[in-house]
């Protein structure tokens, strides 16, 4: 599965619910974003184990439904999570 580091991000990994669906992952916690422009977003999140270039690590996988990425990306990493 593709994803896009974003160095801004602060978390681990977001996705959209379908990504979490497809996985069998539970995101049953809530927390609340703030975007650059001031917006104020809910989102949920789980724990996971996390594989990027064969290496692994557990980290939140936290879902948000608006989440908007480039086609054929699904999923928006923090450069903690590498």
């Amino acid at each position: 599965m593709k994803g896009l580091v974003d160095t801004g991000f602060y978390g681990d990994v977001m996705v959209k619910r379908d990504v979490v669906e497809r996985l069998g992952l539970e995101s049953k916690y809530k927390r609340v974003r703030m975007l650059p422009n001031g917006v104020r977003v809910d989102s949920s999140y789980g724990g996971g184990e996390i594989t990027t270039m064969n290496a692994f690590t557990y980290g939140d996988i936290e879902v948000w439904d608006e989440l908007r990425l480039p086609t054929a990306v699904y999923t928006l990493i923090d450069v903690t999570a590498l």
